[in-house]
């Protein structure tokens, strides 16, 4: 569960065990805290409920990432932000 101002925002358990076997996937929460102090209050202003399933990508192959959004990918009611900086 990720606490920011507007409130608490659960991360979807369920989906990161989708992907947490894959070879290329380590399980690190602190590279996340930057990006969801800015993706995050955005988010929950513009949507009602929803979980979240932080990812950092870096310096991963593209196969690599699209292998992952491919697993975690629910259909038509899964959004995807991307942010760079």
């Amino acid at each position: 569960m990720t606490s920011k101002p507007r409130g608490q925002t659960p991360v979807d358990a369920a989906a990161l065990a989708k992907v947490a076997d894959l070879p290329f996937v380590v399980r690190s929460d602190a590279p996340h805290a930057p990006e969801l102090e800015v993706e995050l209050p955005f988010l929950q202003m513009l949507l009602a409920s929803f979980r979240i399933v932080p990812l950092v990508v870096g310096d991963a192959a593209a196969q690599s990432v699209a292998e992952v959004l491919r697993i975690l990918w629910g259909g038509p009611e899964t959004l995807i932000v991307v942010s760079s900086d």
